[in-house]
């Protein structure tokens, strides 16, 4: 309480001069103050924000990640299962039994190749042949015969017209298999 009766004795002992200077100089520090504190805490919250929209982003991001592991996961099953279901598989001798059944001649550089895969436990094995002399007919009735066929897919296919309106198709059959040692 001493404290503050001398400081207010001070300030009525002031020259009016004085004292506008003083109230002058409080006042402006007081603004300054409250100016740089009011920044801060702006400052602050932005980054705050910020940090909150990139933490949404990456939980987001995890999110989907799961999902998708989950459906990799899934589909891996589903592979297991139909590779156990079809043990004895082979594409080359799918190709020959499918191109009598289809009444077709392959071109005679088909072969197979295998392809490892990122994944530990599959490997894919590709089959690239080229079918000349189809008619539009034929063609839909091959594709749609390979499509019934659960293990194989069509990996890649490349129709040409030819002048004598028959068709070419360059066709990668594809099938997934255990990697050896599985």
């Amino acid at each position: 309480m001493k404290v503050l009766n001398q400081l207010t004795d001070y300030i009525q002992n002031l020259k009016e001069k004085d004292f506008k200077k003083y109230l002058t100089i409080f006042l402006i520090v007081t603004v300054f103050l409250a100016v740089g504190t009011t920044y801060y805490f702006y400052d602050k919250n932005n980054k705050l924000i910020l940090q909150i929209k990139k933490l949404d982003g990456l939980i987001k991001q995890t999110i989907k990640l799961i999902k998708e592991h989950k459906t990799i996961k899934g589909k891996e099953k589903q592979l297991e299962k139909l590779l156990e279901k079809n043990k004895d598989f082979d594409i080359r001798s799918f190709f020959e039994s499918f191109c009598k059944e289809k009444h077709i001649t392959p071109e005679p550089a088909w072969d197979t190749t295998t392809i490892p895969l990122e994944s530990d436990k599959f490997d894919e094995i590709e089959l690239t042949a080229t079918l000349k002399n189809l008619t539009t007919q034929k063609l839909v009735e091959i594709i749609q015969s390979l499509n019934k066929k659960e293990i194989i897919y069509i990996k890649e296919i490349t129709i040409t017209n030819e002048k004598n309106k028959t068709i070419t198709i360059d066709i990668t059959l594809a099938a997934k298999k255990y990697k050896k040692g599985i």
